[in-house]
């Protein structure tokens, strides 16, 4: 005979087990919703959140006056600069590095190397040493691009020439190297490496440019068309593939220019677009006689790029420190 209540027992399910499914089912409802957001997760400048269909206070907006969205920004996201704050920065002299005890730096300056001459000459020093004497300094180098009296007289394939079927020179005597030339910019590139290599967290690009000054007008440039768009098209897309070399690295890209680029905005002859150059650098460098000048300058970029700091884009060059933002001395 069996046991009274035996069976009604027997069917029923233990405490344990049902707060163990009911675990397991929230596990699964997580990680299923988990799946799902991943595809509608955004990361920018403003941190990370969820861009969900329909929901309008995350969708991208970027439209003009006339309603043609996204043509005016070409948007590239790229890894954050190391260095986001306001750069003091000093010139220190290479050729003494080996004593250099970097006492010469006031509180909170950076040093600042130049790498590469503007008539070609590059560092060839002890790369160990420079190595372990920048190490956690947040040091700059400075790259002199295409003013390279050096390389564009050993191939001249690379370089800008004259019509008298010679390397051309301004007026100082130095050559210059082509920016229309994928073979100078991809050495160019190479030494970009080699100063990240090397443990710099910024690179200033220096001469950046066609020459705009001198006899210009006896520049050749072989089989390669020459126009005044194709030159800022040249300037602008090495500035990219710098940026491209860069990426992921955490260093900072910036450019220097000179202030009275501030009044005209544009040079055809050295292939300048300031607004557009400025869309493609952390910083730019421009020369500042004095406060005043650093002023007016911080004052005019910032209204070219107002997603970053005015203290922190613009880096005035002077002789000696300025108040309100960035600077480098020498």
């Amino acid at each position: 005979m069996a046991t009274k209540g035996y069976q009604s027992y027997r069917g029923r399910m233990p405490r344990w087990k049902k707060i163990l499914i009911a675990v397991l089912i929230l596990i699964l409802i997580a990680a299923g919703l988990f799946l799902f957001l991943q595809d509608y997760q955004v990361f920018d400048r403003d941190g990370a959140h969820l861009n969900l269909p329909g929901v309008g206070q995350n969708q991208p907006a970027s439209s003009d006056e006339e309603g043609n969205a996204g043509n005016e920004v070409d948007l590239h996201i790229q890894e954050p600069a190391a260095n986001t704050e306001e750069l003091y920065g000093r010139t220190l002299d290479l050729a003494s590095l080996e004593s250099e005890d970097f006492s010469e730096l006031q509180e909170g300056e950076r040093p600042v190397f130049v790498m590469k001459a503007a008539n070609g000459t590059m560092y060839d020093g002890d790369t160990a040493l420079l190595r372990e004497k920048i190490a956690g300094r947040d040091a700059v180098a400075r790259l002199s691009c295409f003013a390279d009296t050096q390389r564009a007289d050993e191939d001249n394939s690379m370089a800008i020439m004259s019509v008298s079927g010679r390397a051309w020179r301004d007026p100082d005597g130095n050559s210059w190297l082509s920016p229309y030339s994928q073979a100078a910019c991809d050495e160019l590139l190479a030494m970009v490496r080699q100063c990240v290599e090397l443990g710099f967290t910024e690179i200033v690009l220096d001469d950046v440019q066609f020459p705009n000054y001198g006899r210009v007008e006896r520049m050749t440039f072989g089989d390669q068309e020459d126009t005044p768009q194709l030159r800022v098209d040249a300037i602008l897309a090495f500035l990219d593939a710098v940026n491209t070399e860069l990426e992921g690295t955490g260093v900072t890209l910036s450019i220097a220019l000179p202030s009275d680029l501030l009044e005209t905005q544009t040079d055809e002859t050295a292939g300048w677009d300031l607004n557009a150059i400025a869309q493609k650098v952390d910083r730019i460098y421009m020369d500042a006689a004095g406060q005043t000048e650093a002023d007016a300058a911080r004052t005019a970029l910032s209204a070219l790029r107002g997603d970053v700091d005015g203290k922190v884009f613009y880096v005035a060059e002077t002789g000696e420190p300025v108040t309100g933002g960035s600077y480098v001395i020498g």
